[in-house]
């Protein structure tokens, strides 16, 4: 669609709103899930007005998502950071870095379009067993876009043995071997990206390598679920777990230095994302190693987010119809629920529930989500597709509403993975039994998506991250104002009081007060014809 085409429809839109707005306002109240006091507000409102827009150019796709992407969306709370990077990218680092790429079926313990570091020695690309250098290989388009489609859900189409399960799990070992070296660029891309489509804050879930020296530690130490008190201390107490520790801060650094050197911060350009966002990290541990490793790896995260305040929680991850995961899960919810004891003040937030009949035995989907708020006590639950496989899953979802258990949905990736969409997707009933809900990409690189393409939920995203401080609303059931900022306006040069101290004092209320003004700016460009 041409710009001219995308103006003169916008045009007519906008007419129409107002001329509807005109000869039909008594007909409409405003909504109640946003208010800012007890008065009713206007139905010719910004906020109104932009949702009958946005309502009106829903059969238009450009012009859909040119509003969607433009729209304040808060944060992005589930976020594999590996996961989120593009191929083209991979591709572009490896073969700077004169990788190796497999052409052939097989090559060693390395799948076909596998990216492989070089060898310490000649050849760095062993064409013996198909390794060639990625660079040349992929001046071949065909090669290149296959090695695409391999490390992406792109042209992905099930028709033989491997399903959308396997082929999107199975991308991570592709480029496992540059994601590994390569953080402070990923986060550059991440930043850069989703600064672009108007997302203020995120949470990212990497592993840094204090986890895997942390479970040296436990070599030898058999696990007994009774002495995790006797083996928690026989972490921490060793002499090198602080230096771990202190390695897992400066990790950290140098990747958010890189990112800033990437994105030119400290040049005369500086590209746009170096002003205003936010990134925090969720510390995840694979859920497919044996519980001592598990019960490490978990110490060495909650430990991490102890000493720096950019780690804000911990995650289980890997898929959890993985053989281990299953046999161990309940085990791993009572780790969690001991290192989470043992370290206060750790955020935990757990993928659960991201299975169907087809990928576990029906007595695995009856307990998973539960055992990660019950047992673990889960503040937020990543998933949550299989919700109602669960014993009593009514009053499952009654307690999490009334306990404010956040459900971060990632549609395209459960449409993905799972082949669970549309009507078969639990979001609509979660929302009819009011449990929280966020949208989030989940791993946008490899499912090819921004949160754009997800996107509807944007307080919560904010509400329900692990960010410290007060919140700026008093209720979310609707969404009502803390009483100290009632009366203010986001957009006002001049704030009260009460609500400026609410907001110095608190991170969290600062950046939803950043978002309301975001909203409102947005809604008035609208409502004047422009998005």
């Amino acid at each position: 669609m041409s710009f001219y085409q995308r103006g003169l429809i916008f045009r007519i839109v906008a007419l129409s709103i107002a001329i509807f707005a005109a000869t039909s306002a008594q007909a409409f109240k405003a909504p109640a899930q946003v208010q800012s006091s007890s008065t009713v507000v206007s139905p010719l409102d910004p906020e109104t007005r932009t949702g009958l827009s946005f309502n009106l150019i829903r059969n238009f796709p450009a012009l859909e998502r040119a509003f969607l992407y433009r729209m304040p969306k808060g944060g992005d709370i589930h976020n594999h950071l590996s996961g989120a990077v593009l191929a083209e990218s991979y591709i572009k680092w490896a073969s700077q870095l004169g990788f190796c790429v497999c052409t052939a079926q097989k090559c060693g313990n390395d799948e076909q379009y596998s990216i492989v570091m070089p060898a310490q020695s000649p050849p760095a690309c062993n064409s013996a067993i198909g390794l060639a250098p990625i660079a040349q290989a992929t001046r071949k388009p065909s090669f290149y876009n296959a090695v695409i489609d391999a490390l992406s859900m792109r042209n992905f189409v099930s028709t033989g043995p491997t399903s959308g399960h396997d082929h999107f799990f199975a991308a991570f070992g592709k480029f496992g071997a540059i994601s590994s070296v390569k953080t402070g660029a990923m986060l550059a891309e991440v930043a850069s990206r989703w600064h672009a489509e108007n997302v203020k804050y995120l949470e990212l879930m990497l592993s840094l390598d204090g986890g895997a020296k942390t479970r040296t530690l436990v070599s030898g130490v058999t696990w007994d679920p009774a002495k995790m008190q006797d083996i928690f201390n026989l972490i921490v107490n060793d002499p090198n777990f602080p230096t771990y520790v202190s390695e897992g801060t400066s990790d950290l650094n140098d990747s958010e230095a890189d990112m800033r050197t990437e994105l030119g911060c400290n040049t005369r350009h500086p590209n746009p994302a170096c002003k205003d966002e936010t990134i925090r990290y969720v510390y995840q541990i694979n859920r497919a190693q044996t519980p001592i490793n598990v019960f490490a790896t978990a110490v060495y995260g909650a430990e991490l987010a102890a000493a720096d305040h950019r780690v804000v929680a911990v995650n289980l991850v890997a898929p959890e119809d993985n053989p281990v995961a299953l046999s161990d899960y309940q085990a791993q919810m009572e780790i969690i629920q001991f290192v989470s004891q043992a370290v206060p003040g750790v955020g935990v937030t757990l993928h659960a529930g991201e299975l169907t009949a087809v990928f576990a035995p029906p007595p695995d989907l009856l307990f998973h989500i539960r055992a990660a708020i019950e047992t673990a006590n889960a503040s937020r639950i990543g998933h949550g597709v299989d919700i109602q496989g669960e014993t009593n899953w009514q009053q499952l979802m009654t307690e999490m509403a009334a306990e404010q258990r956040l459900v971060e949905i990632c549609l395209t990736s459960n449409d993905f993975i799972l082949e669970v969409a549309g009507p078969a997707h639990p979001f609509e009933t979660y929302r009819s039994y009011g449990v929280p809900l966020t949208l989030a990409t989940d791993d946008a690189g490899i499912s090819r998506i921004d949160l754009t393409h997800e996107y509807q939920l944007a307080r919560n995203s904010l509400e329900y991250a692990f960010i410290p401080g007060q919140s700026l609303w008093a209720s979310t059931a609707p969404f009502i104002r803390n009483a100290a900022c009632i009366k203010d306006s986001p957009l006002s040069r001049r704030i009260s009081t009460a609500c400026q101290n609410l907001l110095t004092s608190s991170e969290r209320a600062s950046k939803q007060w950043k978002l309301e003004g975001d909203y409102a700016t947005f809604e008035l460009g609208v409502v004047g014809g422009s998005f």
